[in-house]
């Protein structure tokens, strides 16, 4: 959706603990970001997909609406708020600098969605928020992007050992490593 919005940061899934670490600029200052891990529910364990408008923007206003979003990528499988519990999952996302910068690092206890969450290097990742038509659309997408298995050496092979550096604009993690790539 031409947000500008960039991120890089960490996932980490070690036994039931899922640990999130975002680092996000381009946001909208000021303003809280829906931030979700998604993915799709199906035998198959379908691939979530990077919306593209040339095939996902279905209603033809020029970009890729919430639903679209969700065709694509996946239905919201976690819900990365502030708080551990993901209770408050309507107003506990995190909230972005005055400079539209976000440093966020939380942990999970995905006990109850860790069979539904794996494998993660299939699933997806979006954060959301932006003015349109001047109007604040908390659920517009403004960057998406796909988790990649990767191994404690920083190439593609699942699990991996102790944290990897990896590039701006991508994700790394331990144990089940994945990464990501946002824009």
């Amino acid at each position: 959706n031409d947000s500008g919005v960039r991120d890089s940061g960490t996932v980490t899934l070690d036994g039931h603990m899922l640990t999130v670490h975002i680092v996000a600029d381009g946001l909208e200052p000021s303003k809280f970001h829906q931030q979700h891990i998604h993915g799709f529910l199906n035998p198959n364990d379908k691939h979530s997909e990077i919306p593209t408008l040339a095939k996902w923007d279905k209603n033809h206003n020029g970009t890729i609406d919430d639903i679209e979003g969700d065709a694509s990528m996946g239905n919201e499988m976690i819900y990365l708020t502030k708080s551990p519990d993901m209770e408050n999952i309507f107003n506990d996302f995190p909230v972005a600098s005055s400079t539209g910068h976000e440093d966020f690092k939380q942990t999970y206890d995905v006990s109850e969605q860790l069979p539904f969450l794996n494998p993660l290097s299939i699933r997806g990742m979006e954060l959301h928020g932006m003015t349109e038509d001047g109007k604040y659309v908390p659920e517009m997408p403004v960057a998406a992007g796909l988790l990649h298995s990767v191994s404690s050496s920083g190439g593609n092979e699942g699990s991996g050992g102790a944290s990897v550096p990896l590039p701006p604009a991508s994700w790394a993690g331990v144990r089940d490593a994945v990464e990501y790539r946002g824009h």
